[in-house]
């Protein structure tokens, strides 16, 4: 059952009401990762030192109710680190610091407060959220349970009826997407340019109709020539032993659909590998002390940065051809 607006003010106030009658535990999650996460806010220690009475344990950890991290180096080099999850006991006390820090589900985000509020019943989770994403849903198929969380004046969520019939009933609030099918309106067909932030169901996609996500043109992926899918002139950038575009080229590798055209194929390349070199770069130009070794060589040597600019002017430049 999936919350579809963020709680607030007293739909807050009564979703924890219920989560810390129904479960023995709650977490809270701090990302070690995050830009600021290394360094509390003020904020963040008040609620940490509030809570400490009420603390079970704190563990590193790469996963967490609704959220894995991946473990080892991202694609910049970068070691992971682990996120510290703190568990706490549901107590009143406790309670009162949550509603007193925030006034909604999804307030729960560094760098001002702790992350991904959830609840925990039985050694399982029962309510869980993902602050970044703004998801939250409940893992519980306990009719009496299901009645008391329906009954939170305020509360949207996808009932057991839309459930079952799989079409759930979901309030979107101030969302900018426009979420009717651009294709069962019938005001588009194949070769038409869809405006931006089009909305495709499942059914249309299925139907064989799709969106290019370089130019908009809707068209049939069945009736492209998946020869011209295929990078003609792979980019490479070596800097001591490292290619900062092996990334890029492996995942394109096996990249399918959302590209209507060889020329858009290749200018939708060409920007991956411009805003890929262009992360190295914002990432050196950072103070933050970094585990990748590419980007201390990057950020410890001026020549390198040359090439990497010059490298990203010489893609703009190809870009042109197309």
């Amino acid at each position: 059952m999936y919350i579809t607006s963020d709680p607030k003010d007293k739909v807050y106030k009564d979703l924890l009401d219920l989560a810390f009658s129904e479960c023995e535990q709650f977490i809270l999650v701090v990302r070690q990762n995050a830009r600021q996460g290394d360094i509390p806010s003020e904020t963040m220690n008040n609620v940490l030192k509030g809570l400490s009475t009420f603390l079970i344990e704190k563990k590193e950890q790469y996963e967490w109710p609704g959220t894995r991290l991946w473990s080892g180096r991202d694609c910049f080099g970068r070691q992971q680190k682990p996120a510290l999850v703190y568990y706490y006991r549901t107590q009143d006390g406790a309670k009162k610091i949550l509603l007193d820090a925030a006034n909604s589900l999804y307030s729960w985000l560094q760098p001002n407060l702790l992350e991904d509020l959830s609840f925990i019943k039985k050694q399982k989770p029962w309510l869980i959220s993902t602050s970044h994403e703004r998801q939250a849903y409940f893992e519980t198929d306990d009719e009496y349970e299901i009645k008391k969380i329906e009954s939170i004046k305020g509360l949207e969520v996808k009932t057991r009826e839309s459930i079952r019939k799989n079409r759930p009933k979901v309030i979107y609030v101030n969302d900018p997407l426009n979420l009717e099918c651009v294709f069962c309106k019938g005001n588009l067909h194949e070769g038409d340019i869809a405006p931006e932030r089009s909305f495709v169901c499942m059914g249309c996609i299925n139907n064989g109709l799709a969106i290019c996500n370089v130019d908009r043109r809707i068209f049939d992926p069945q009736k492209i020539n998946k020869d011209d899918l295929r990078i003609q002139d792979t980019q490479t950038l070596k800097i001591g032993e490292f290619d900062l575009l092996e990334y890029i080229n492996k995942d394109f590798l096996d990249r399918k659909g959302g590209l209507c055209s060889k020329k858009c194929f290749h200018l939708f390349y060409l920007n991956q590998c411009i805003k890929h070199l262009q992360t190295y770069l914002n990432l050196a130009s950072d103070n933050d002390e970094t585990t990748s070794e590419i980007i201390n060589e990057i950020r410890n040597n001026e020549v390198n940065q040359y090439i990497l600019k010059n490298k990203i002017k010489q893609l703009e430049t190809i870009k042109l051809i197309y």
